[in-house]
């Protein structure tokens, strides 16, 4: 019985341990690439996002994501997002 809980509580702490990070994830549905730049807690980053280009992974802890534009929005670190005509798009 002992091994059993064992073999169970060792399975549960594998899962937990290898259950992926959630991270924001964003594709270009535009026919243009479109330049953006990301600032979380580590700094900023410069992107080009080709035309139906999806880059995972972005943020996990937040961030704000200024397009070409100039327009801002700040993000949770979750989301699945699109840019469509220039603009984010949430994906449900």
């Amino acid at each position: 019985m002992l091994k059993h809980s064992l073999l169970a509580a060792t399975a549960a702490v594998v899962l937990i341990v290898s259950s992926p990070a959630h991270a924001l994830t964003l594709t270009n549905r535009d026919a243009a690439a479109r330049q953006l730049t990301i600032t979380d807690e580590d700094g900023s980053s410069n992107f080009v996002v080709e035309p139906d280009q999806t880059l995972n992974d972005l943020c996990t802890a937040g961030c704000t994501i200024v397009l070409e534009d100039g327009s801002e929005e700040t993000f949770e670190g979750d989301e699945v997002l699109e840019i469509v005509d220039g603009s984010f798009a949430a994906v449900e």
